[in-house]
């Protein structure tokens, strides 16, 4: 609602709304991210995670309102959903920021410090640049300031491990999901009325006899249907890969394959070094086109030694 209501209220007359009025005070207030209140949000969308409750990006409403109760219960803080909105923007800029400097030429990532590992020449050369200077010269001496691992769950586009993901469709068997049979694109009606061809009038039709007929807008809408069915069953098929710890390392490797833009051997190669380095993997796996692209480039100078 707009926070202009409350004084309209007022001059109209009417008797204020003292909850809204609170509510319009605590969105407009700033919130002081604590140390705390981080591991109560990080600890809560994780929980969620593995609850399957986020499609891609997409966390579902309810984990927002999760955040608030843990925050008030263990920080003793209120919060409303803009002020974690905000937080998890502020989250997403950390991780791009460090993904991008990790997947440059001369940067590497030291999985034991969970830092950037570049020679002094390297650090002096981009951070002579103003925008890389603001954008990067943190990163000089520390990591990133959460988790990497568990940033790339919360800001990355990944989705839940576990029996509830996709979604929350827990009922559906992913072993049977590759059977699953085709819709009808026909059905069988009963026809008691037809419009006659000259528009004169309705004639009747026989009671006892039913017509299959080809239905224009319902073929067209079960196809649709069809189409829908058969596109999620591919994505729980795949999904199902990369949940599944038999069959992540095949999962893993085609979606290496996959990336246009580098040889067969080259990917084969970027293949078993991302298996060799497990934060490497996961930030694969929940990383867009772009993302896994970058982190392909960041192992050329390994590539090449290999």
């Amino acid at each position: 609602m707009d926070p202009n209501a409350f004084a309209q209220r007022i001059d109209k007359g009417k008797k204020p709304d003292l909850d809204f009025a609170q509510t319009v005070d605590m969105k407009k207030k700033q919130v002081n991210w604590t140390r705390s209140m981080d591991t109560a949000l990080i600890d809560t969308f994780l929980d969620a995670y593995q609850q399957g409750k986020k499609q891609g990006r997409v966390w579902d409403e309810s984990v927002y309102v999760s955040i608030k109760s843990a925050v008030l219960a263990k920080c003793h803080e209120h919060v409303e959903k803009n002020h974690i909105v905000s937080r998890v923007r502020t989250m997403r800029t950390e991780f791009n920021c460090f993904m991008d400097l990790k997947s440059r030429s001369g940067f590497g990532w030291d999985p034991i410090k969970q830092t950037i590992d570049a020679p002094d020449e390297k650090w002096d050369e981009l951070l002579g640049d103003p925008k890389s200077r603001e954008k990067f010269k943190g990163f000089r001496d520390r990591g990133p300031k959460w988790p990497l691992e568990q940033l790339a769950i919360i800001v990355g586009n990944t989705y839940a491990n576990g029996s509830n993901s996709f979604g929350g469709l827990d009922s559906i068997d992913l072993n049977k999901m590759a059977s699953m049979p085709d819709l009808p694109s026909t059905e069988t009606i009963d026809v008691d009325d037809i419009e006659d061809t000259n528009g004169a009038g309705k004639r009747k039709g026989s009671t006892s006899t039913s017509k299959k007929r080809q239905h224009g807008k319902k073929t067209r809408f079960m196809d649709g249907v069809s189409d829908v069915v058969h596109e999620m069953t591919d994505e729980m098929v795949n999904l199902r890969k990369s949940i599944d710890p038999a069959a992540r390392a095949e999962y893993v490797r085609e979606q290496v394959l996959e990336v246009e833009g580098f040889s067969k051997p080259y990917l084969r190669k970027a293949y078993v070094l991302i298996m060799k380095d497990p934060i490497e993997k996961e930030i694969f796996i929940g990383g867009d086109s772009e993302i896994r692209k970058d982190i392909l480039e960041s192992l050329r100078a390994k590539i090449e030694n290999v």
